[in-house]
């Protein structure tokens, strides 16, 4: 597990939950983590109702250097895509200083996103349960990477909406 000590009250450490240690990725050394992208995710939809109600997940690809980030979202159009992924770009390096000069050197690319069709997190929690998870323990690991990532998202999306086992 990632914690963070909050405080030190009477001398005995404060601890509080940031994520399970899956959910790490370092294409270039930038050590992405799971809760500094949702973070990212959850500040754009404070700033905007068209980034709001939208799900993500970055899977992080050596082959491309670069994050394919997976979005499923009922407010976002596909034409504003390209800009939530920029602005999702600025907030991560906002948040994390060696994806900031990852990215100011051109190591790693700026990310990737695909708006995918409507029922894609279903899809893979679906796919999750089928292949051994307890429905009341699934949890999508938002920052992976793409090897890793055994869903066929591709597929899935070409396929008009179907899981693909």
């Amino acid at each position: 597990d990632i914690v963070r000590v909050t405080g030190r009250p009477d001398g005995v450490p404060r601890l509080m939950f940031l994520q399970k240690g899956r959910g790490v990725t370092s294409i270039t050394g930038e050590k992405l983590y799971e809760e500094q992208f949702l973070t990212a995710v959850l500040r754009l939809a404070e700033k905007s109702a068209e980034y709001q109600g939208l799900e993500a997940l970055a899977l992080a690809d050596v082959e491309t250097s670069g994050y394919a980030v997976l979005v499923e979202s009922s407010t976002l159009a596909e034409t504003e895509l390209a800009g939530w992924a920029a602005a999702l770009d600025a907030e991560l390096a906002r948040i994390n200083l060696e994806y900031a000069a990852k990215r100011s050197s051109s190591r790693l690319r700026a990310p990737q996103a695909t708006l995918m069709q409507p029922g894609f997190f279903a899809a893979l929690r679906a796919f999750q349960a089928a292949n051994g998870q307890r429905e009341s323990q699934i949890k999508l690991i938002h920052v992976q990477d793409r090897q890793a990532f055994v869903f066929d998202w591709t597929a899935w999306q070409q396929a008009g909406q179907q899981a693909v086992p």
